[in-house]
């Protein structure tokens, strides 16, 4: 598969350029500026490079003074927002149908993100998760968009009648998330994931109950138009650079090889035999991408070696101490030492 996408679909955001819009008169010449395609952001036909999205996501951000945007941009979405996937969506039998659907050609909607679909019994599990590299503020972004905008569809299709269903989010809460109480039957949960991205569990009860505008032969048709815009191939990007950005996002739990290929839906084998091409493997990033945050929560002071331990994931302070004299060639307690001096002088 490929890791990276060149660019997205620009009809999901061009929401957040009306925000912009409503903020300032400089809006052509800050999104000039900042590099970014005006014309290509306001064409519903247009996209995105991932580049041109993170900076759009930043200006916004910093003009509005609003962390919320993700929140608000899942909001506006809606099931005829996905071309003509969309009308494959409206056109299905029951919401079953439309998350093997949405799993299928998830890459038209998305492209960044990976979407995974399991039955278990009486709950099915909806998982969400990072399939590129990205910058924290636009991860974050992207998690609540995706949970905000799984709750507003799924209030179309099931009504507001139903036994609701739990959504669970990879990122801490944010200081916006009074706004998420107001949105039940959903549960909205912060924190605690192992993997980054958005985690649904909903009844399969509910998952299987008849959608009235069911027509299969408008979801063939849909279907086939789907199947040609697939077979334009994502460009491969950088593994080293997506494992690291996994690992870091995952500060406070030992991430494994493993986890990381359960979320993107391919064996580990396959993400060891990419990261071997790039001369790395899955433990040295993870122990590097540690141990350089360890050295900076160190030389901040805030934290003692236990703490610190803990925070990044590790259940045995020795084995947290061993590692860290491996990679920096003294012990967490001196480096701290070191630079407590350091800043004496």
């Amino acid at each position: 598969m490929g890791i990276t996408a060149d660019r997205v679909p620009s009809r999901y955001y061009a929401v957040i350029g009306e925000i912009l819009r409503a903020h300032t008169p400089d809006y052509e010449r800050l999104l000039a500026n900042a590099n970014i395609n005006v014309q290509a952001l306001e064409d519903p036909e247009g996209t995105l490079t991932i580049t041109e999205l993170e900076a759009l996501i930043d200006v916004a951000s910093r003009i509005t003074g609003r962390n919320d945007l993700g929140y608000e941009l899942g909001r506006q979405v809606r099931l005829n927002s996905h071309g003509p996937l969309g009308y494959a969506l409206l056109s299905s039998r029951n919401v079953d149908q439309i998350l093997r659907l949405a799993v299928r050609f998830y890459h038209l909607i998305v492209p960044i993100f990976t979407m995974r679909y399991e039955r278990r019994g009486k709950y099915a599990e909806i998982a969400f998760t990072p399939s590129a590299v990205m910058h924290n503020r636009t991860l974050q972004f992207f998690l609540e968009a995706l949970a905000m905008s799984f709750h507003v569809q799924a209030q179309m299709l099931l009504g507001t009648d139903n036994e609701g269903y739990d959504i669970y989010l990879s990122m801490e809460a944010p200081p916006h998330a009074h706004r998420y109480h107001g949105n039940a039957p959903a549960r909205f949960h912060f924190g605690g994931s192992r993997v980054p991205g958005v985690t649904v569990r909903i009844s399969t009860d509910m998952l299987d109950k008849p959608l009235p505008m069911a027509d299969e032969r408008v979801v063939r048709q849909a279907e086939a138009q789907c199947e040609v815009l697939s077979r334009r191939s994502p460009r491969r990007g950088e593994w080293g650079e997506f494992v690291t950005m996994m690992v870091r996002e995952s500060e406070n739990l030992q991430l494994t090889l493993e986890d990381v290929a359960r979320s993107l839906n391919i064996t580990s084998r396959t993400i060891s035999r990419y990261l071997s091409r790039e001369g790395l493997s899955f433990r040295d990033v993870s122990q590097r991408v540690r141990f350089e945050r360890a050295c900076e929560l160190l030389e901040a002071g805030e934290l003692t070696v236990s703490q610190i331990a803990f925070r990044l994931g590790f259940t045995d302070i020795a084995n947290f101490s061993r590692g860290f004299r491996r990679y920096k060639g003294i012990s967490p307690t001196g480096y701290a030492e070191s630079h407590r001096s350091q800043r004496s002088h």
